[in-house]
């Protein structure tokens, strides 16, 4: 797949100029990567860049990757990325830009949503027959799981391709691969596995491997809203990302599972969510907390107010613009989300408020003669979808600048953290 890709990317960057390439002493470099959702390279049909407010061009690949500077004085700066598709969707790609601040970060990272994730296999035999009450098994490695109606089984799955990688094993209490994390009763994080090649291991737990129940206290919901949820997730050092893996409830609180030998660098992911909709627009609130598993025990989680509830987007032609009503003095960013219809492309923004400086709405950018975006942008003839949230506080900024993203979340993440949003979104029924 990677060849026929990087023809393509070939194909549009012939067709413009080169970009700045070298700089003087007192101008910033933006060194901008694109990655896939476990932040492995990934290679994009064409890159764009903006200085300040200023036109979009094409960003080109220099000897040392890619790269342009800003002026002096000057520390705000777009780029963008046009990803492809794959699985039988359009054509058209996945536009995903990032306007940031040389101040928040000079190397920003762009994930490519979806796209194939290099792996090798992991075979060998599976073993949670040891453990009191098993009846089943999970496997995670990566983004991705498989469960097993078994006690002791040979097992052959894929693991992202890299050094120091790392597998979970979980048993159940139940005879069925549809588990809950109610039914969990023990699991381990096997370490270290060098997945540059194939990989060949042996995995088994016993009741030295119990799981710890710990406590997701209550939590409130906007003044009227009712139906709030939560689930608790893994993130564990060596690339394992497994929502809902450990805990389940509502925001009368619950219990979540913690694994034994989770260490230094794991992370339980805590979400908490609510929405309520009005006038055909979902309103919703989530926090989404990083524990450094290793001393996790109780957990509180505060969700943040929601949006004003008169928003409305205008969806009748382009350019397509958003209102950016978040009226706290601690915005961090906003994240923008449209789709196509007839399933065309998608636009992903995320614009931090150094870099919007107080604007109160937020136009699609232009990219008409930009090779490769403007095809995108032509494409775009109507709108299935949209969401525009306001990422409060800066401490999640970082991870979503300067690491890959899944899903929508921090993929590693070197520190604890919070990540508050408020969203409001709608889809064409």
């Amino acid at each position: 797949m990677k060849p026929l890709l990087r023809l393509m990317a070939l194909a549009v960057l012939f067709l413009a100029s080169c970009s700045p390439s070298s700089g003087t002493a007192n101008q910033t470099k933006i060194s901008p990567r694109v990655v896939d959702d476990v932040g492995q390279e990934a290679l994009p049909l064409a890159l764009a860049y903006q200085v300040g407010d200023g036109a979009w061009n094409l960003l080109t690949e220099g000897n040392d990757g890619y790269g342009f500077y800003l002026p002096p004085g000057e520390k705000r700066y777009g780029v963008a990325a046009l990803c492809p598709v794959f699985g039988g969707e359009s054509g058209w790609g996945v536009g995903v830009i990032v306007q940031a601040s040389s101040d928040e970060t000079a190397a920003p990272l762009l994930t490519c949503p979806d796209y194939p994730i290099a792996s090798v296999s992991i075979s060998g035999q599976a073993s949670v027959s040891a453990v009191t009450g098993a009846r089943s098994a999970l496997l995670a490695a990566g983004v991705s799981s498989r469960s097993r109606l078994a006690t002791d089984y040979t097992y052959q799955y894929s693991l992202p391709k890299g050094g120091e990688r790392d597998v979970v094993l979980l048993a159940y209490s139940v005879n069925s691969i549809i588990q809950h994390p109610d039914e969990l009763l023990a699991g381990r994080i096997f370490r270290g596995l060098d997945a540059r090649g194939d990989v060949q291991a042996d995995l088994s737990l016993d009741d030295n491997d119990g799981v710890v129940q710990r406590q997701v206290q209550a939590f409130a919901l906007p003044g009227g809203w009712s139906g709030g949820s939560f689930w608790v997730g893994l993130v564990s050092r060596g690339g394992v990302f497994k929502r809902g893996l450990l805990g389940e409830g509502d925001e009368s609180g619950g219990v979540y599972r913690g694994i034994p030998n989770a260490a230094a660098g794991d992370y339980y992911l805590v979400s908490a969510h609510t929405s309520n909709e009005t006038n055909g627009v979902r309103y919703t609130v989530k926090t989404d907390r990083y524990l450094p598993a290793a001393d996790a025990g109780a957990v509180e989680v505060s969700l943040p107010q929601p949006l004003p509830a008169d928003y409305s987007f205008d969806t009748s032609q382009p350019p397509y613009t958003f209102a950016l009503s978040y009226p706290g003095e601690d915005l961090a960013a906003y994240r923008l989300y449209l789709d196509g219809v007839n399933d065309g492309p998608r636009w992903l923004v995320l614009a931090t408020a150094r870099w919007l400086r107080g604007r109160t709405n937020y136009t699609l950018p232009d990219f008409g003669g930009v090779p490769g975006f403007e095809n995108l942008q032509r494409a775009f003839s109507g709108v299935r979808s949209w969401r525009v949230c306001a990422l409060i506080g800066d401490q999640g900024l970082g991870a979503l600048l300067a690491g890959p993203v899944y899903r929508g979340l921090p993929y590693s993440v070197p520190a604890a953290l919070d990540l508050k949003q408020t969203c409001a979104s709608s889809t064409s029924r």
